[in-house]
């Protein structure tokens, strides 16, 4: 039975694997600490809701369209949330992702809740000039600046950049704009290593989208194949078909088939792939938060190379732990690669330095500390 002092937190997210990969042990350090914990999402999943709910979580489903910009779904999904939200009555809304944090910031004003906007990344409408991405920014932009009024909210981000972009579009007030550095890392589960395999390994584990640059790092290979370079390339990941960027599993198969990748399919074993790889690369176009699988390759003491967007640039220091190179450049991408193909020295020294920033700024440990720094100041605000 439910205690009725007992404070409840809901998070509020826009489908159930991606809480399940990136904030599930936030929820249950909330669970340790006392809280009624809720978690309002799409399940898609019958076997994470029910590990969920063994765990001692209280689940709710409801429909998410991530794709569609269709107002009446929109206004669909907002009611829904709503009368969600009467029935619960939580202390505190944790919302995650930019249509959650509007829909989410919207019930939360009508309410008067204390309500924590998680940032994590600003995506293709904030990196590209396509006549539709303007247009869902000027949305996004007008409406986030509408639901971050009063004191009672803070707006997480997990990059310095994208703190910025907000304070350069005056959404929110500065004092409630926080960096918490991406999830987090258990580095005790991935753990440093510094034996590298004898065949060059470069990895690739992301969601199966084009703007993750995958094409991009395929072309890179061709190029270092004609340099005569040897290695293999090896790819995880999760493919993501409500997206409307996913890359078809045909396609991947016909890569595997040609021999351009190794498919490894999705995988729950990141650690030990990790330590058997080389380094690990991530040529994504837009801006990430942190990328989570560059956190996890620098604890592991692997180099990183990524491109030179936001998210990237939090956990890469170029020429220090990996390399930052510029989006959709295939020769640039290639060069970096064959520099750490051909030095080890390099690469053990990359691999080190990474896993002292890891140490030092990307814990678990300290990730779950900060946010529940964020809640008790928020619960004092609301008293």
């Amino acid at each position: 039975m439910a205690n009725r002092n007992q404070k409840k937190v809901v998070f509020f997210i826009n489908v159930d694997w991606y809480f399940n990969l990136h904030w599930v042990n936030r929820a249950r350090k909330a669970l340790e600490n006392g809280y009624q914990v809720h978690v309002v999402t799409n399940f898609i999943s019958k076997k994470i809701k029910t590990q969920l709910m063994h765990e001692g979580f209280y689940c709710r489903h409801i429909s998410f369209d991530r794709k569609s910009l269709n107002p009446f779904s929109i206004i669909k999904t907002t009611l829904h949330f709503f009368f969600i939200i009467l029935s619960i009555k939580p202390d505190i809304l944790h919302c995650i992702t930019v249509k959650a944090n509007l829909i989410g910031g919207t019930v939360a004003r009508l309410f008067n809740i204390p309500v924590i906007f998680s940032v994590t990344g600003l995506g293709t409408s904030f990196s590209s000039n396509r006549i539709s991405s303007l247009f869902v920014r000027n949305v996004v932009v007008k409406v986030f600046k509408w639901v971050a009024k009063g004191a009672m909210y803070r707006i997480i981000f997990e990059n310095n950049d994208d703190k910025a972009t907000f304070n350069k579009l005056k959404i929110g007030h500065p004092d409630c704009l926080l960096v918490i550095k991406g999830a987090g890392v258990d580095i005790n589960l991935f753990s440093f290593s510094s034996k590298f395999p004898v065949n060059p390994i470069i990895f690739f584990a992301a969601r199966l989208l084009w703007d993750k640059g995958l094409d991009n790092l395929i072309e890179a290979s061709k190029i270092l194949r004609s340099r005569g370079r040897n290695f293999t390339i090896k790819v995880a990941g999760i493919i993501d078909k409500q997206n409307i960027n996913a890359i078809d599993e045909k396609q991947i198969v016909k890569w595997h088939e040609h021999g351009l990748i190794e498919w490894l399919g999705q995988r729950n074993d990141m650690a030990s792939l990790l330590s058997h790889s080389s380094m690990v690369v991530l040529p994504t176009t837009y801006g990430e938060g942190i990328p989570r699988i560059l956190i996890e390759a620098a604890s592991t003491g692997r180099p990183i190379i990524g491109t030179d967007v936001s998210g990237c640039r939090e956990i890469i220091r170029h020429g220090y732990n990996g390399f930052l190179v510029p989006p959709s450049d295939p020769e640039k991408l290639a060069d970096a690669i064959d520099e750490l193909l051909l030095d080890s020295r390099k690469q053990i020294q990359f691999g080190s330095n990474g896993r002292l920033m890891v140490e030092q700024e990307f814990t678990e440990k300290k990730v779950i500390a900060e946010t529940f720094a964020v809640y008790n100041q928020l619960m004092l605000t609301h008293q």
